[in-house]
């Protein structure tokens, strides 16, 4: 019977010079720490895929006593304005809060949004970017125990993706406060994707969609305040696995529900306020071309007229 014996060669002890030669061997990259500019084996010693080594990503994560409370403590004491109602709606969703600490991830592309955030609450905290191999993300976090607790009136607690409940907002600022939610764990898209033929002329469909991911007692909650606010028929959040969603379709129904929540918005996260005003202004372009079926004349000229 033949045995095959795998022979493992472990890694030396690295201090100091290193090892030319066993990197060569190994064919195993270095990489340098972007705070103490050491030089460390990557499969190792790097933490995470930041950029540095595992001491320096503790020291960063470490927050001074002096530094705990450098920020306005009572600014959710109050929800009375667009601005407060907007980010308590966004605190629910991409919000985390744990041990004193809140916290915001988000993509590398949605950095401003935290550095809007961080201006609203008076923190002296930075916002920070990591490296993630192909992926980065935009980090802001600061510690305050008075702050965690006012917010635990509003429903943000530790662990919330499966027990979140929305706050029952003044009827004045809840189109704010769920448009803070939509930006968070919501979905705004308008898609030209089939094309077709009409009276000889190539035309292409545009697909709108309003969609909202979470519990059931936020997208039903969402789907109740569309019907009482702009009489949107009232629609049954779907389970989807562990979380439930709601999603509204059709050019006239998303419009209507766009200019709702994004209609003269002050605040709103960028990239999804861009697509929630293209499809309003896609909207009137689409429904200034339908024909006058009132006027023959006029459904004539738009028969035969070019594509542009």
């Amino acid at each position: 019977m033949n045995y095959f014996i795998k022979v493992y060669k472990t890694r030396p002890n690295l201090t100091g010079n290193m090892d030319i030669d066993y990197i060569k061997k190994t064919k195993k990259a270095m990489k340098q720490c972007k705070s103490c500019l050491r030089q460390l084996m990557t499969l190792f010693d790097f933490y995470k895929g930041w950029g540095v080594c595992k001491e320096c990503a503790r020291a960063a994560r470490r927050v001074p006593k002096d530094k705990e409370s450098k920020l306005n403590e009572t600014y959710f004491d109050s929800i009375d304005t667009e601005e407060k109602a907007y980010w308590l709606g966004f605190l629910i969703t991409d919000g985390n809060v744990s041990n004193g600490y809140i916290q915001i991830n988000l993509q590398e592309r949605d950095k401003m949004h935290l550095e809007k955030f961080r201006t609203a609450i008076a923190a002296q905290a930075n916002v920070k970017t990591y490296i993630n191999g192909k992926y980065s993300h935009a980090h802001f976090g600061v510690k305050s125990l008075a702050m965690v607790q006012k917010l635990e009136q509003y429903g943000i607690v530790p662990q919330k993706s499966l027990i979140a409940k929305p706050w029952n907002p003044p009827i004045k600022l809840a189109k704010h406060y769920w448009r803070g939610i939509i930006d968070g764990d919501g979905h705004v898209s308008v898609n030209r994707a089939k094309q077709y033929m009409r009276k000889g002329h190539l035309q292409k469909t545009t697909r709108y969609r309003v969609e909202l991911w979470g519990t059931q007692e936020m997208t039903q909650g969402f789907a109740n305040f569309l019907t009482t606010t702009i009489d949107i028929p009232l629609k049954i959040s779907k389970k989807v696995r562990n979380i439930w969603r709601i999603c509204y379709e059709g050019k006239i129904q998303v419009t209507r529900i766009l200019e709702l929540l994004y209609g003269n918005a002050r605040i709103a996260l960028a990239r999804k306020e861009m697509e929630a005003r293209r499809a309003i202004e896609d909207y009137k372009v689409i429904d200034s071309k339908e024909p006058d079926l009132q006027n023959p004349a006029q459904d004539y000229e738009h028969e035969f007229e070019p594509d542009r």
